[in-house]
C-alpha cells in the first residue's frame, strides 16, 4: 500500500508462482496421459482413463484457483488506481487468520 504504482509486481510474481504450483498436477497427468498413449502401454482404454483423471484437476484450478488469482489481482489494481479500501479488508481478514492460528497452536501445543 506503500508504493502504489508497484503494488502488480510482488502481487504478480506471487500469483504466478501459485498458478505454477496448481497447474502441476494437471501437467503431470497430462504428461503420464501423453507418454503411455505414445508408447501405447496400455492402449486407447488406459489413456481415456488418465484422461479422465485430469477432470478434477481442471476443477480445482478453474473452481479453487481462478477466483483466488482475480481477487488478488483486483487488490493490486485497486492499489494502483488509489483505493485502498480492499486492501485493507484483506489486510484485517489475514490478520484475524493468523492470530486465529497462534491462538490455536498455543492452545494445542
Amino acid at each position: 500500500m506503500q508504493v502504489p504504482l508497484f503494488a502488480m509486481i510482488p502481487i504478480g510474481m506471487l500469483n504466478g508462482f501459485w498458478w505454477f504450483i496448481a497447474a502441476l498436477p494437471l501437467c503431470l497427468i497430462f504428461f503420464m496421459t501423453e507418454c503411455i498413449a505414445h508408447f501405447g502401454a496400455l492402449g486407447r482404454f488406459g489413456a481415456g482413463a488418465l484422461l479422465l483423471l485430469e477432470i478434477p484437476a481442471l476443477l480445482v484450478v478453474f473452481v479453487l484457483v481462478t477466483p483466488w488469482f482475480y481477487g488478488w489481482y483486483g487488490i493490486a489494481g485497486s492499489l494502483v488506481f488509489g483505493r485502498h479500501t480492499t486492501a485493507k479488508a484483506k489486510e484485517k481478514a489475514l490478520e484475524e487468520a493468523i492470530n486465529a492460528y497462534r491462538a490455536q497452536a498455543v492452545i494445542g501445543g
